[in-house]
């Protein structure tokens, strides 16, 4: 029984360090305007294997990281839950996500972390209209 506490405690630890590793490349890495709506609509069509691969392994990537994110904003739970889930619905592809992000995103406590995260790594603050 010792062991699998154990066991648990190392998973969730690996998961959240994991998790959190990949959101603060995602949203550290976005441009400033990526959510302007100036910006052309999404043009990742899949052209050959290569790129539906690297769509698959995107978006299996952005729903484990929801799925982390949904469990760490649980009450008591501690990490940043919101953000990892933010970054995973960056991730993902599907249609009406940009207004979704948008409405997500203009709520203070979502995006005032996230622009503290790009101005500690000297990133310009997102922009959401």
């Amino acid at each position: 029984m010792e062991q699998q506490l154990i066991l648990a405690a190392i998973l969730f630890a690996a998961a959240l360090i994991g998790a959190s590793t990949i959101s603060l490349v995602v949203l550290v890495g976005l441009p400033h305007d990526y959510l302007c709506s100036s910006q052309p609509g999404n043009r990742h069509a899949a052209r050959g294997l290569l790129d539906a691969t690297c769509l698959v392994l995107k978006n299996v990537l952005g729903s484990a990281l929801i799925v982390v994110g949904a469990i760490l904003a649980v009450p008591l739970v501690p990490g940043p839950g919101l953000l990892i889930a933010a970054a995973g619905i960056l991730l993902l592809d599907f249609p009406g996500k940009t207004p979704m992000l948008r409405k997500l995103l203009n709520r203070p406590a979502v995006l005032r972390p996230i622009n503290r995260l790009r101005h500690a790594f000297a990133r310009a603050p997102l922009l959401v209209d």
